[in-house]
């Protein structure tokens, strides 16, 4: 549960999932929790999340890639989400996620 842009939001777990990197959780919240209204936003947003992303998984070689893994699974469950009723609702969301995405791998 979090305030953003002077609303309330709270996540449920419908989509729990098991055997995700330690830490997405993490960045999931800091995006959401902040500005996700561009590409450029939510890749600062993760930026900012690197703190504490570094301070669940360390020095691992692996965490330079959470956040493209971040990226790719919220633009893939957004899309799907547009697909279905009221997708017209998260498809702009999915754009951004997807963009953010793409930006973020012409980068490695």
């Amino acid at each position: 549960m979090a305030r953003s842009q002077g609303q309330l939001s709270l996540w449920d777990w419908e989509r729990f999932e098991t055997e995700v990197p330690a830490g997405l959780d993490a960045l999931h919240h800091v995006v959401n929790t902040a500005d996700a209204s561009t590409p450029d936003a939510v890749r600062r947003s993760l930026g900012r999340a690197a703190p504490v992303w570094r301070a669940v998984v360390g020095k691992s070689p692996d965490a330079e890639i959470a956040s493209g893994l971040y990226l790719a699974a919220m633009a893939a469950r957004y899309l799907v989400l547009a697909e279905g009723e009221g997708g017209e609702f998260i498809a702009p969301r999915a754009d951004v996620f997807l963009s953010a995405w793409r930006d973020w791998s012409r980068t490695r």
